[in-house]
């Protein structure tokens, strides 16, 4: 059953043999010469990945010689107690607002200038170091030989996307992500990546697209915040005897924060080329400062009485102090109380090309330019979601989205008030540091020749708006029923969209094993154990179904919302797939609606056997049960196959226990098995 695997081990095991006889060198001689030195066995230590990502553009065998916390560039300078510059961190107390290095690649530092500002590397590392290694090439082994390899707490705060392992050059494909990182994806090709822990991080243990012959064994991942695994447009991979270990639980900020730091590194950028005016300055200024705070009391930590506790933002509003006056001093805006991801999570992603941000594919969209994917003897559990809805604003045809420079949500409204939103009640310009930047960024961009719009990312804020928040003399107005909100001076109307969270990211609640677009799937001996969605209900007086009355614009024949969903094992427009001693045990929504597993979207050849289902629980913390869109009424299904999938090949030995919705919906809608299969609807 098993080809994959065999395939990709017995080739593997050659390349290892073959490049262990050729010799062990370390990675500083490696690097003083890289034709030399490749096929050979090259060890790994701390020291190697201080100045930066570790890039592996030779065959090879990189093999950790200790456990290794990705730092990079970090600040050289601090503040003691007494608020004197020291270099001493035993005695620091704060960061130096004029520190040389800020974890983020610099021309101070020699190494990083034919690294990471040369070619493409210019634009794959301008929002900086996104991957602890990032592996380039074709034949490389990774051996975390027993080590873990981790992200710092620091680096993991002033960076928010990255990947402990990234299997191509840069993030994104062409044309994708919040700026331009680069002309020309290189993508890994047979690699092993085996025994060891890829441990805390911001976003992924494992990213990659494109990437092929990929094989992952004995790998322990844990207190990642997005997934453990994310693969798009992958071909031939195998992930065997692996420990997913659970997300991390004590996330301090939202994505508002992510988009603040990189608010911060995009008007830095402005100002090294003489391109600021006072007033974005003056903003620029105050959001710098607000993120140097947030850093201060996460990792210093916050003092009460003669306590100091750390990993918490401080919400008291005297200990924040901004130039001017802007909104609401407070830094609620970016406290996460859950302490999970407020966005997407998996523990595994396979998807066809591209990133999985929308919404799920269908079988038009997936060329099945992926697949051949193996997931072996392998464990995920204990991860818990709580996607946060973030309504965006865009033109009244539906294009348009206002968003800031990375690709984030202008928060002109808070899903159920406005509380945290940047208008006042009467909607008049309340503002926020992160706006404040964001609006002035867009008047700054305005007044500038188009040859100077590369360097603004994806800001994209219409210009009424801008007056509106700058001049301060009209009024923005939501009108909930009409899923609209207009600028009553100009009388210029916006269409409010939902269901999307901060980067405008379609929500499609939590997916455990989430496999799209993509062809010949086997998952064997598999268990999805103790997971959990908090997502709470979409706004009642928000009525939206889909994307022509409010839903999101790449919601497509999603209905309604799906905030607080749950589909432990997903399937959409997956050809030739097998399920076999496959376990879920314990799946819990505390509003939303629980499938064990799932097909959709014409799935086409499955064959499923050997399968326990037990422990689902829809609405948990539901006093009454939801009837009005956008949410829908609470549901528990163990297997589902709906009725565009075809080619059911076999169904045997499966086994659905306890299922429970709370409260009980006006419908009942709890089944053992729902299977749909060519238009006949049979229940078990």
């Amino acid at each position: 059953m098993s080809k994959i695997f065999r395939s990709l081990k017995q080739d593997l095991t050659e390349l290892e043999k073959q490049y262990e006889a050729n010799g062990t060198v370390d990675w500083a001689t490696f690097l003083s010469n890289k034709e030399a030195h490749q096929k050979k066995v090259i060890e790994i230590r701390q020291e190697d990945l201080d100045e930066g990502t570790l890039r592996v553009t030779h065959p090879c065998i990189l093999r950790l010689k200790e456990d290794i916390q990705f730092n990079p560039n970090r600040a050289k300078t601090w503040l003691n107690k007494d608020r004197q510059v020291t270099s001493n961190f035993s005695e620091a107390v704060a960061l130096d607002p004029n520190r040389e290095l800020d974890w983020f690649p610099s021309h101070s530092v020699p190494s990083n200038i034919a690294q990471y500002f040369t070619g493409d590397a210019a634009n794959a590392y301008r929002l900086g170091f996104f991957a602890a290694i990032t592996i380039e090439a074709e034949g490389v082994i990774l051996d975390l030989n027993g080590c873990t390899l981790a992200q710092s707490k620091e680096h993991a705060l002033f960076q928010r996307f990255f990947a402990l392992v990234e299997l191509a050059d840069q993030p994104f494909i062409m044309n994708e992500g919040p700026t331009d990182f680069g002309h020309e994806l290189k993508s890994a090709k047979k690699v092993w990546i085996k025994n060891g822990t890829l441990g805390f991080n911001s976003h992924h243990c494992i990213h990659g697209n494109g990437a092929e012959d990929i094989l992952i064994t004995h790998v322990n991942f844990e207190n990642f915040e997005v997934a453990a695994l994310s693969l798009n447009g992958s071909r031939r991979v195998a992930l065997v005897r692996s420990h997913i270990k659970g997300n991390r639980k004590d996330a301090p900020v939202l994505a508002l924060y992510s988009a603040a730091v990189f608010n911060v590194r995009f008007a830095s950028a402005l100002q090294h080329l003489n391109l600021l005016t006072e007033e974005v300055e003056v903003a620029y200024l105050n959001l710098k400062y607000t993120v140097d705070k947030i850093f201060n009391d996460i990792i210093f930590g916050i003092r009460v009485g003669r306590r100091v506790i750390k990993g918490h933002i401080n919400l008291n509003p005297r200990h924040y102090n901004l130039v001017g006056q802007i909104g609401d001093p407070s830094l609620v805006i970016f406290h996460n109380k859950e302490g999970v991801i407020d966005g997407p999570s998996y523990g595994v992603l396979f998807t066809a090309p591209g990133a999985a941000v929308g919404p799920f594919f269908e079988y038009k969209d997936a060329p099945k330019e992926a697949g051949d994917f193996e997931m072996l003897h392998c464990c995920v559990e204990n991860i818990t979601n709580n996607p946060i809805e973030v309504p965006s604003l865009a033109n009244a045809n539906g294009e348009g989205n206002q968003v800031g420079a990375s690709n984030e949500v202008i928060q002109f409204f808070n899903t159920f008030d406005c509380g945290f939103g940047i208008r006042n009640s009467d909607g008049t310009y309340q503002g926020t540091v992160v706006s404040e930047v964001q609006f002035r960024l867009q008047a700054l961009k305005n007044s500038l020749g188009e040859e100077y719009h590369k360097y603004f990312g994806s800001l994209n804020i219409d210009e009424d708006l801008v007056n509106w928040a700058l001049q301060g003399d009209d009024k923005l107005v939501l009108m909930p029923c009409e899923n609209k909100a207009v600028l009553m001076k100009t009388k210029k109307e916006f269409l409010v969209r939902y269901q999307g969270d901060g980067m405008h990211h379609v929500i499609k609640g939590f997916l455990a094993i989430r496999v799209e677009g993509v062809e010949n799937v086997l998952l064997e001996d598999i268990s999805v154990i103790c997971i959990e969605n908090k997502a709470e209900l979409s706004c009642p007086n928000m009525p939206y179904s889909g994307p022509k009355d409010g839903g999101h614009d790449g919601q497509s024949a999603m209905v309604g919302s799906f905030n607080g969903q749950i589909r432990a094992i997903h399937f959409s427009a997956v050809d030739n797939v097998t399920l076999n001693k496959v376990t879920v045990k314990g799946a819990r929504s505390d509003y939303g609606s629980v499938y064990g597993i799932m097909f959709q979207n014409k799935c086409t050849g499955m064959y499923i056997r050997d399968i326990i289902i037990d422990g689902l629980h829809a609405g948990r913390r539901l006093e009454h049960a939801t009837h009005a869109m956008p949410n829908q009424p609470q549901k528990v299904h163990g297997l589902v196959i709906d009725s565009s999938c075809k080619k059911l090949h076999g169904i045997n030995n499966v086994f659905v226990g306890d299922a429970l919705t709370q409260p009980k919906p006006h419908k009942i809608e709890k089944m053992c098995i729902g299977l749909v299969e060519e238009k006949h609807h049979h229940q078990y």
